[in-house]
């Protein structure tokens, strides 16, 4: 039986490194039509977070019994930095960001879809109480100080919650949510990082909004 309700927090933490913006991670090639991430535009995310340039610095998909997706896009306001001590404060003056998007859709081309649907599934959406998921780009567990919180749902099954990083990326904060549906056998995880003071919740709430209904 698939699971209906998550009520544990997240655990683990994400936390945003000092080549977070514009460093630390090479552009990944276009893949073909039909396998890349949800789209969340230049002009949206423009809308949304207030930074008028973007770069997707990786957009991959591996193939499996589901197809997992990976995304991660910097954003930014005035000229761009030339080194990653200048990307990081930006980030933390306020004008600069990251998102990630981690999704996850049955392949019905694989013969191992049903383990996907049977065991997999199940084995991906439990980990969403115990841990964070590991998002592509400068991004690592470190225990960093987090608290619960219930993302927008969209009809769907969701959690989350925003962290502090510490050390170097001190006056950044995170927030991170998971959508999942047990119908479809999908799920999405989002992850924005930005200067604290921003309403880093509320943005998430605002891309998710973009990108849970492509995948779920």
């Amino acid at each position: 039986m698939h699971r209906r309700t998550h009520t544990l927090a997240l655990a683990a933490t994400v936390a945003l490194a000092a080549a977070a913006l514009l460093g630390g991670v090479a552009p990944v090639g276009a893949v073909p039509a039909g396998t890349s991430c949800p789209p969340i535009s230049a002009a949206q995310l423009h809308a949304i977070l207030g930074l008028p340039q973007s770069l997707t610095m990786r957009n991959t998909v591996d193939s499996g019994e589901a197809d997992h997706y990976q995304c991660n896009t910097v954003a930014w306001s005035g000229p761009t930095p030339t080194s990653d001590q200048a990307a990081l404060q930006r980030a933390k003056s306020g004008h600069g960001a990251q998102v990630g998007i981690q999704a996850w859709t049955p392949n019905g081309q694989s013969e191992d879809v049903e383990r996907w649907k049977d065991k997999d599934y199940d084995t991906l959406v439990g980990r969403f109480d115990m841990e964070a998921v590991t998002f592509p780009g400068p991004f690592t567990n470190r225990g960093w100080p987090s608290k619960a919180i219930n993302p927008s749902s969209f009809g769907f099954h969701s959690t989350g919650f925003v962290m502090k990083p510490q050390g170097l990326a001190t006056g950044l904060t995170a927030a991170l949510g998971c959508w999942w549906n047990d119908t479809t056998y999908s799920a999405v995880c989002l992850l924005v990082e930005e200067a604290v003071g921003k309403p880093v919740v509320a943005h998430l709430n605002a891309l998710a909004k973009i990108a849970v209904p492509k995948v779920l």
